[in-house]
């Protein structure tokens, strides 16, 4: 492993050109990566629901309704 470090130091320090070139494509290629990651902006806010079935004698659905508590999606416990 030692032998291995040594050889690419010294290809590095003969070859300085090439491994600057070589470190300036390897940003370019990254930064263009970079910039053309997809970033979700926006959160989902589809309309979340759901469904309670209840039995209350003598009151029709939409009187069950009204009683329900009301709960802004914003504000959530």
């Amino acid at each position: 492993m030692n032998k291995l470090i040594k050889q690419i130091i010294y290809f590095s320090l003969r070859h300085r050109y090439f491994v600057f070139f070589l470190t300036g494509i390897l940003a370019v290629i990254g930064y263009m990566c970079y910039r053309d990651t997809p970033i979700e902006t926006f959160p989902d806010v589809t309309n979340t629901q759901i469904i309670i079935i209840t039995q209350w004698p003598g009151r029709s659905a939409e009187e069950v309704e009204k009683q329900l508590p009301q709960q802004s999606p914003s504000r959530k416990s």
